[in-house]
């Protein structure tokens, strides 16, 4: 009869959610150096221990404060090669005198840089502000380090 506790490790070790929970982050006040670009980002740092795409999936899942970072359209899984991703929607933006839909456009940009590390942009415009992020992914051993920043204007 196998005894327990080699079974739940074997279980945890082959299963692909095993390392999910590993993705810790946190606001970092590091200055960019430019306080007019300080007044509109919020930066955070994150720590993954796992793979790359461990960490790309975790981040995607769960992002920095527990919500998806991205639309739905942005695959939850590393793709392999670099990817741009354009799209438009419509968005009701509160406008009672026309009372139309306003279109909501964003791009997304995801570039390997080397086999450990990946930079992704995403730009969005809805109903007159706009947002901006840039998140980085660095691997060195078996950790993953994920720097997240958002611009707002």
């Amino acid at each position: 009869m196998m005894s327990v506790k080699p079974f739940l490790l074997c279980l945890l070790l082959t299963s692909p959610t095993a390392f999910a929970g590993n993705l810790s982050c946190h606001e970092s006040s590091k200055s960019t150096g430019n306080p007019e670009l300080d007044a509109i980002v919020t930066r955070y740092e994150c720590r993954y221990t796992g793979s790359l795409q461990q960490a790309y999936s975790a981040f995607m899942k769960q992002g920095y404060n527990g919500e998806a970072p991205y639309p739905k359209t942005v695959p939850s899984t590393l793709p392999r090669k670099n990817l741009t991703l354009n799209g438009k929607e419509k968005m009701d933006c509160g406008n009672t005198e026309n009372a139309q839909p306003e279109t909501f456009e964003w791009s997304f940009k995801l570039r390997r840089k080397n086999p450990n590390h990946i930079d992704m942009k995403y730009q969005s415009l809805d109903c007159a502000s706009g947002a901006h992020t840039d998140t980085e992914f660095n691997r060195n051993g078996k950790t993953v380090k994920i720097i997240h920043k958002v611009y707002y204007s």
